[in-house]
Parts: structure tokens; C-alpha cells; sequence
């Protein structure tokens, strides 16, 4: 993997392409291995741009160990995306379905990866959405269910006969609106997740992104990337642009992650 460093400094050149990565946990703990996949796919320099982080939300404020990032609709993203120069453009959205144990509607969180969407549409080609992990969330068992829930959503009250109906419902219509929008849909395997029913398995990474990724270049081979703790641990830990820390507001200038290739990561 090619090295990152983080700090102020410049891209030694003008980037080729840039890449939308949109998400929650997943892609969070995943962060290392999703953003060397993206670098394996577009010849670097790539401008990548990640809305992401433990317990994001589409819709929501999220509050996790005295951490607060605003929603994903209202961070500096957007602003990034429309103000930056013109660049052939990919997106991918994950992590669809936090909301819903966050207290969200159906209607309430179908409606926000709308205006995702309807955001992206006009700068980027293609763009991925992950469906939920369904299959994983259908052979969990009541008294599993209730540990991950008070571990993961402990505010959270509902039963899980109600949490796997509303994700089928949400998954159904998210599919029905990428289908209307010609955007790319990717299932997640069973095989990606194990105890936990959510989050994708750390042997499973070098499988999971090149598969959610692949619809970018579907006629490019993409082969599993390797990535060291450090640089795991470096990248999910990257401050964005704008949080709160125990109700002291911060700002971080983005870019802040450089590789040697000049490949730039900003967070939101």
C-alpha cells in the first residue's frame, strides 16, 4: 500500500479523478482497504472526498463517546463537490439503514438517500449503492439481536421483527430508486459478516471492497489490497472538517491525508 501521511502539504500534481465515498462504520473500519481499492482502480493522483464515521447518519446529528459529526446531509461535503473543479467523478454510498435504530421512519430515511442521490447525480458516473446486509440481519436470533442493539443503538427500543421489516421496506425502496436513476446496486454476501450482523468481517475486507467498488471500472480486475494496523488505526481515526468534542467545537483543514502517489483524502 502506498503511503499516507497527514499534515498541510500539496499534491505534487493535479488529480485525474475523484472519488465519493459515503458511509457509516463500515466504511470507517474499512477506511484503509476501501481507500487503496479506489487508488488500484484510477491511476493516482485521485481527489477522494469520505463522509463517513462510527454511527454517521443520513439524517441526524450522531453522538458516539462524547464525538458529535453532523449529519451526512449537512456536512462540507456538498460544498467541496459543487465548488471543486471539474473531474470525472464516481460515488459510492453505504451503511444505508443506521437511521432506522437512530428512531428514523422509512419515509424519513428513504427520503434523505434521495436527496443523496439527487445530489450526486449531476456530477458523478457511475454511482454504487450498497443494499443491506438482509441476509445477515435475517438468521440473527432475538437474544443476539438484543445485545447487538443495546451495545450498538442503546437508545433504541425496537424488536427485531420490527428492525428486519423496516430494512427489508427501506432496501426495497432504495433499490426501486437506483433502478429509476440508473444507479448500480451491490448485494452484500452473508459470508462477509459473522457475529456481528452489520458490520463486515476484517478477513473479509480484501473481498468486500474491491466487490462494492468494481462497478466504477467494471471491466478492470480488482485484486485484494493489503494495509498494516498503523495504517488502519491512522486512517480511522482521521478528524473531519467539522465535529464537536465533548461540546468544544473543531475544525481540521481537508485535505488531510496525502499519499506519496499525490492522491488527497478529505473527511466531512
Amino acid at each position: 500500500m502506498n503511503d499516507a501521511t497527514t499534515g498541510s502539504a500539496a499534491a505534487t500534481s493535479r488529480p485525474g479523478h475523484r472519488a465519493v465515498l459515503i458511509g457509516a462504520s463500515n466504511l470507517t473500519r474499512g477506511m484503509a482497504t476501501a481507500l487503496q481499492t479506489v487508488q488500484t482502480i484510477w491511476q493516482p493522483p485521485v481527489e477522494m472526498l469520505v463522509a463517513a464515521g462510527l454511527g454517521r447518519s443520513y439524517g441526524l446529528t450522531s453522538r458516539i463517546l462524547g464525538r458529535s459529526l453532523p449529519s451526512i446531509l449537512s456536512c462540507g461535503l456538498w460544498d467541496a463537490l459543487e465548488k471543486g473543479p471539474p473531474l470525472p467523478t464516481t460515488a459510492l454510498l453505504t451503511d444505508v439503514g443506521n437511521d432506522l435504530l437512530y428512531g428514523a421512519s422509512v419515509k424519513q430515511l428513504v427520503r434523505w438517500v434521495t436527496t443523496c442521490i439527487e445530489r450526486l447525480l449531476p456530477a458523478c458516473n457511475p454511482i454504487v449503492l450498497a443494499r443491506l446486509p438482509l441476509d445477515s440481519l435475517a438468521r440473527l436470533g432475538d437474544f443476539k439481536y438484543a445485545m447487538m442493539r443495546r451495545l450498538l443503538f442503546p437508545g433504541s427500543r425496537l424488536t427485531r421483527e420490527q428492525t428486519v421489516a423496516r430494512a427489508a421496506e427501506v432496501d426495497f425502496q432504495v433499490a426501486e430508486l437506483a433502478e429509476k436513476h440508473g444507479i448500480l446496486t451491490v448485494q452484500p454476501a452473508i459470508d462477509w459478516y459473522g457475529f456481528d450482523p452489520i458490520h463486515i468481517r476484517r478477513s473479509y475486507y480484501g473481498t468486500a471492497w474491491p466487490c462494492l467498488l468494481q462497478g466504477w471500472d467494471p471491466e478492470k480486475e480488482l485484486s485484494s489490497v493489503k494495509t498494516s494496523w498503523l495504517q488502519r488505526w491512522r486512517l480511522c481515526f482521521q478528524r473531519p472538517l467539522q465535529r464537536h468534542f465533548f461540546g468544544k467545537r473543531q475544525i481540521r483543514n481537508q485535505p488531510s491525508v496525502f499519499f506519496l502517489g499525490g492522491s488527497t483524502v478529505s473527511f466531512y
